[in-house]
């Protein structure tokens, strides 16, 4: 299946803020849409200052899961909100297309992330 994958590099920045309860469920749920339908893909979670383990979250969900691409957190020691802290996992993003979560949470059908995906090479037509 590795041929059908697309071949644009993906980077999907995620914004945490107290989330150590649903970090977990997205991250397996964000890893399996990337795994499926790209070659090369990365996460970056940006933890703004959160007092609720969320770090460790994270942290703990690599070693139970150990997916084929590591995570990459960046934990800010002050809250700088979500705007600033989006842009501090920008900034590390390499991808070719960039998903943005400002929670980790999909409260939308998973298949939208790669319908937007499509949307973005093929224009608003």
């Amino acid at each position: 299946m590795a041929g059908n994958k697309e071949k644009n590099f993906a980077s999907a920045v995620v914004y945490v803020k107290n989330d150590a309860a649903r970090i977990g469920g997205f991250l397996t749920c964000l890893y399996g849409i990337l795994e499926e339908n790209f070659e090369k893909y990365e996460i970056i979670c940006v933890n703004d200052n959160s007092s609720d383990g969320s770090g460790e979250a994270m942290r703990a969900f690599m070693r139970e899961n150990r997916p084929a691409r590591p995570l990459t957190i960046v934990n800010l020691s002050i809250s700088q909100g979500m705007e600033l802290a989006m842009n501090a996992g920008l900034d590390l993003a390499i991808g070719d297309f960039v998903f943005e979560f400002d929670r980790p949470q999909m409260d939308y059908p998973q298949e939208m992330v790669m319908e937007s995906y499509r949307t973005a090479l093929t224009g608003f037509d």
